[in-house]
């Protein structure tokens, strides 16, 4: 049950079902914690869907899927550092290198009409 809802407002009941054991306090963190990464892992398979086209290798073989998936998967990865960046309330206080690859930056540095003092 919801520790605290607003005021006025019915508190909310979360049910989490789960096949791995969650008898102990312990047990239910650990079992919370993993669906937590939940959210992370939709945004990757968008990221790997969206980018990189990853889904048009799944009606092959496996032996054949894996290698593309995988290199896909891979350009997902600073994609994915990219959006968390992006919605960083914090103002940006690193380089673009510390978010994306520096190969990244320098041909996006280099395209028309990029501010330079920018």
């Amino acid at each position: 049950m919801e520790p605290s809802p607003p005021a006025g407002v019915e508190a909310v009941e979360w049910l989490l079902l789960t096949s791995e054991p969650a008898d102990r306090t312990g047990d239910v963190e650990r079992v919370a914690g993993w669906h937590s990464c939940r959210w992370m892992i939709e945004a990757f398979r968008r990221v790997q869907k969206s980018g990189p086209g990853v889904e048009r290798y799944h009606l092959r073989t496996a032996a054949g899927t894996s290698a593309p998936v995988a290199v896909r998967s891979a350009m997902a990865v600073p994609r994915m550092n990219l959006r968390r960046a992006a919605r960083d309330p914090a103002p940006p206080a690193r380089p673009a290198e510390a978010v994306v690859p520096r190969e990244w930056v320098a041909v996006l540095g280099r395209m028309p009409g990029r501010n330079p003092a920018g």
